[in-house]
This record gives C-alpha cells, structure tokens and sequence, in this order.
C-alpha cells in the first residue's frame, strides 16, 4: 500500500459498520469473571505458587504490554479520527504503528492484559475465561470485521490482510 491511512473510502458496503452484536471487552470481563467465580467456588489451585509480592510483579508485565499495545492502536485511530467502537461508523483504516505487525492490536492486547488479571488475582480458571474472548474474536468478531472492511475499503483493504497477520 502506498498511504500510511486509508481515510473516507467510497463505500459499496450496506452498513457504517460490522455489526457486532456484543461488544468484545463485555466478552472477556464476563470470562475473567466466570473463570474468577469459577475458581473461587472449586477452591482451585493458584495459578503461580510465588509470592504476592512476585507473583504481582510478574503480573505488572502483560499488563503493561497489553497496555502499551492498545494505547499504540487507540493512537493510530484518534490519527485517522476513525472509531473504536465496533457499533460506530468505521471512517477508515490504518496500516502504522502497532498495525504494521497486527490486524488486531485492540483484540491481542485485550488477551494480554487478561492473562496480566489472571496473575494478579492467581486463578488458572481466569485463564481459561480468556477463551471465550478469543474464540469470540477469531471465529466470530473478526470475520464479520474483514468482510465489511473489504467491502468498505476494497483492493487497499485485501491487500493490507496480504501483508499483515490476523494476531501476531
């Protein structure tokens, strides 16, 4: 792709946007919750078997990487002045930043900062609450994305899937 933005597209697609009908964080608070509960009633085996002290600091890492991922994409949108929000009108795209290396920094930095919660609160159920974000997002969220972008976006669209991985 020769432009950094692809900004206000002729659109030939039916909607403003992908229609998504749950929001994907709401997904992964409901799991790490669910995996949360989960644990708490089983009385089930911690996750690291560290100190608190180690144990949060080893948790401050994904966190802070998550964190740093999703300030990365949050930017790139803010640039364009396209939305987060998979129910607002989608203005554009952006191949910059963190989106030269992922399709989906906002969905990976949610399954990072997960796995960061998880550590904190010590619970190898919270862990598995990631799944179901994850299994929403791949087989669900993103192609109901990819199909509305490339009907949006077209040719710079495909051609940016081409070049750049789904996740990592």
């Amino acid at each position: 792709m020769n432009n950094e933005y692809t900004v206000n597209a002729n659109s030939t697609a039916p909607t403003t946007h992908p229609n998504i009908p749950i929001r994907p964080p709401f997904v992964l608070y409901a799991g790490l919750f669910a995996g949360w509960a989960i644990g708490y009633v089983l009385d089930a085996a911690p996750l690291c078997p560290l100190a608190v002290p180690t144990r949060l600091l080893l948790g401050t890492f994904p966190l802070l990487l998550g964190i740093f991922i999703m300030s990365s994409a949050l930017s790139a949108f803010k640039r364009i002045g396209t939305n987060v929000r998979t129910d607002f009108p989608v203005n554009g795209f952006t191949t910059a930043a963190i989106y030269r290396f992922t399709r989906n920094p906002m969905y990976l930095s949610f399954c990072i900062i997960g796995f960061g919660i998880a550590l904190y609160i010590n619970q190898w159920w919270a862990v598995a609450g990631i799944a179901p974000f994850f299994l929403y997002t791949q087989f669900f969220v993103i192609p109901r994305e990819e199909r509305f972008m490339s009907e949006k976006f077209g040719e710079n669209y495909s051609a940016y899937c081409k070049t750049t991985r789904r996740w990592i």
